[in-house]
């Protein structure tokens, strides 16, 4: 018997210790998926994660509404004390993002191991901090 084709997205997720969770994403997130996306970061963040490792290796497409989601998101972590990092985008993914000039502005990373190094710094650093009060645009 063969298997169904894959075409929608799936979102997984794993919530992690110090209010940070992972999440992954595989198939295209567009206008008929976007919800899946949306409802599952809202229950992480509901959940109390303020620290988001975005996992879009294997992501095969993003739409507008996609792109948008991710930059709210991270502003929104960012004001809350936390932060988004997203990792790994394939190829056709990362021209979109440099295109519209977003690696400016969302923090992109190769691997998971330099997401979580880079996070576990952030988390560290944060924990004197006030909300919010490092720079939302022009980190790398």
């Amino acid at each position: 018997m063969a298997q169904p084709q894959k075409t929608g997205l799936v979102v997984r997720v794993a919530p992690r210790e110090n209010n940070a969770a992972q999440m992954v994403l595989e198939g295209p997130v567009d206008a008929h998926t976007f919800e899946q996306f949306q409802k599952a970061s809202a229950e992480l963040i509901g959940g109390g994660a303020l620290w988001l490792v975005i996992d879009l290796r294997a992501m095969t497409y993003i739409a507008s509404v996609g792109i948008n989601y991710l930059i709210n998101l991270r502003v929104q972590r960012r004001k809350a004390g936390g932060e988004v990092i997203l990792v790994g985008p394939q190829p056709s993914v990362y021209k979109i993002l440099k295109m519209l000039g977003l690696l400016e502005v969302l923090v992109v990373v190769p691997t998971l191991e330099e997401a979580w190094t880079r996070m576990r710094e952030r988390i560290k650093t944060a924990g004197g901090n006030e909300k919010g009060d490092l720079p939302l645009i022009g980190e790398d």
